[in-house]
């Protein structure tokens, strides 16, 4: 099992996202998820951070992610590290 993570601009993108890796039979085990708070008495923002599980490597789970219209910032920011361990900044080369 390997861990990833990444940040997505809206819960829906990281719904998307796991529904099209089960259409692909690649099952997402979710460890982690939050939404970003600018400070306690702020509404949250709309990006999350994830930190998931799967069986898959990471340009396999690179390429399920764009097969979903706007995921973008998921894949650009998708590491095979910890959450704690993403610096969730986006590579625009991905």
């Amino acid at each position: 099992m390997n861990t990833f993570s990444c940040r997505f601009e809206f819960t829906h993108d990281y719904t998307l996202f796991v529904v099209t890796a089960s259409k692909h039979n690649l099952v997402i085990n979710t460890s982690e998820l939050y939404h970003v708070r600018i400070d306690d008495r702020t509404y949250p923002l709309p990006d999350i951070h994830v930190e998931f599980m799967c069986e898959a490597d990471l340009e396999t789970v690179r390429n399920i992610m764009r097969t979903v219209a706007d995921l973008h910032v998921g894949i650009q920011s998708l590491r095979q590290v910890p959450l704690k361990d993403n610096s969730l900044e986006r590579d625009y080369v991905s």
